[in-house]
Order: structure tokens, then C-alpha cells, then sequence
């Protein structure tokens, strides 16, 4: 009878590392992996200072951080960008980022930093007008480039495109409501990549191609504060109420 607890207790005890194998793998990557990027940021602003209200449902526990060395040249200006963001936490295994069936499917929010080592702002004209063209570019550069593209989705077959619900003004910055229908993340594995660290395997499976174009509600409040940096808190999904309930 003891053997056979021990065993049951053994086989329970198993089942579940096999389970988090990849959420414990995450958890303890990004917790290098963000302290990395924060040292390596040329941002002087006060990372640790941005509170960033957390969406309804279950999310990534880690707000993790990337600083991108490739935006500046992606919009021929004199920026650094670093990126705060979470997804839809783990279930079974993987991120519900995969799992088309989860309202956190699909679903980043966050921030970006963008400090510009020239005048002004990134993102506002000289007569301080918000130049959407411009803060367009930053989820565009970050879809492509760091999202689906690292998870296999061609550059040739990548698309975004965005029509803008809403626009308010406000002392430091501004609000923004845009609609954007561009490729999904959900893909078939194929073959391992270094951003399945981070999220798990994409092993959820339906009758949808791989990167199928997707509607996407997104919110942005762009504040401007010292050193000439904006801070964009945004969140994309495709869940309509997501984005409404969210209070920046």
C-alpha cells in the first residue's frame, strides 16, 4: 500500500514537471534574458518607474523587455527602442497566444520606450502634432521583425494595415484607437526557433493556414516625458472586449 502511494505520488509529482517543463523553462530564461536587455538599453529612463495596468484574464507574469538595435535604421532616425510586453500565460504547455479559442489569443500588451537622440520627439512634428504615420511604424517594425517573423513567417508575406477609430489629445500625449488587420502568429511547428523559449510550442492545431490574416483592436496612450522619450502603453488583440475594458 505505501509502495503504491509512493509510486502514485512519483507518477502525479512527474505529470506535472512534464506539464510546466516549458513554462519553468520561460520563467527562468526571461528572467535573465529581460535583466540583459535592460543593461544593454541605451535608455535613460527609469524602467523600473512605468506601472502598466494588466488587461482581464490570465496573463505571462513576467512583463519582459527587448531592446531592438534594428529600429532606428528600420525608420531612418536617431532612436533607441526598448520593448515591455506580456501574452497570454501558459496552459497545457504553451502560451495561449497560440490558441485561437482563448480571448488572450493573439494578445500582447505592454509598452514601448522610444528615446530620440535628436530634438524633439519620435512621433511629433515640430508643432507637436502626433504624426500617426510615424507611431504606426512601431508595431509594424515589431510584427514583422520580432514577432511573426521570427517565428517563420516570410518577410514577402507579411502585411499591416490600419485605420485609426480614435484620436484624443492631452497635456503630455495622446490617445489612440486603431484597427489593425495584419498576418496571426497562429503556425504549425516546424521547426524549432529561439522565440518558443519565451512562449512554448505552437502545438494547438486547427483548419486555419499558417499566419492567417487577423483583425486586431489596439489601444495606445503615447506619453512624452524627459530626455526627449515617449512611452507608447499599448495592447493589441483580437478580442474586442479586451481592448475596451482596458484602462491603459
Amino acid at each position: 500500500m505505501k509502495n503504491q502511494i509512493k509510486w502514485t505520488i512519483v507518477l502525479v509529482l512527474t505529470s506535472i514537471l512534464i506539464l510546466n517543463f516549458y513554462y519553468i523553462i520561460s520563467i527562468a530564461a526571461m528572467l535573465y534574458y529581460n535583466d540583459y536587455n535592460v543593461k544593454n538599453s541605451n535608455i535613460e529612463y527609469d524602467i523600473e518607474s512605468i506601472g502598466i495596468t494588466s488587461p482581464h484574464g490570465d496573463w505571462y507574469p513576467l512583463m519582459n523587455k527587448f531592446s531592438s538595435k534594428g529600429f532606428s535604421k528600420y525608420v531612418n532616425e536617431d532612436v533607441d527602442l526598448l520593448i515591455m510586453y506580456s501574452y497570454g500565460d501558459f496552459n497545457k504547455g504553451t502560451s495561449t497566444l497560440f490558441d485561437s479559442k482563448n480571448n488572450q489569443f493573439n494578445s500582447f500588451y505592454g509598452c514601448y520606450v522610444i528615446e530620440s537622440n535628436e530634438d524633439g520627439y519620435f512621433g511629433y512634428d515640430e508643432s507637436e502634432k502626433l504624426q500617426i504615420e510615424k507611431i504606426a511604424l512601431i508595431p509594424e517594425y515589431d510584427f514583422k521583425y520580432l514577432v511573426a517573423g521570427d517565428m517563420g513567417l516570410e518577410k514577402d508575406d507579411f502585411f499591416l494595415e490600419y485605420t485609426i477609430d480614435d484620436l484624443k489629445e492631452f497635456s503630455e500625449g495622446d490617445c489612440l484607437e486603431i484597427r489593425i488587420r495584419t498576418n496571426s502568429i497562429y503556425h504549425s511547428y516546424k521547426e524549432f526557433n529561439i522565440n518558443y523559449i519565451q512562449y512554448g510550442l505552437p502545438y494547438i492545431k486547427n483548419d486555419e493556414e499558417d499566419f492567417y490574416p487577423i483583425d486586431i483592436y489596439c489601444k495606445m496612450k503615447i506619453e512624452k516625458v524627459e530626455n526627449n522619450t515617449i512611452i507608447v502603453y499599448y495592447i493589441f488583440t483580437p478580442t474586442r472586449e479586451l481592448a475596451d475594458n482596458w484602462l491603459y
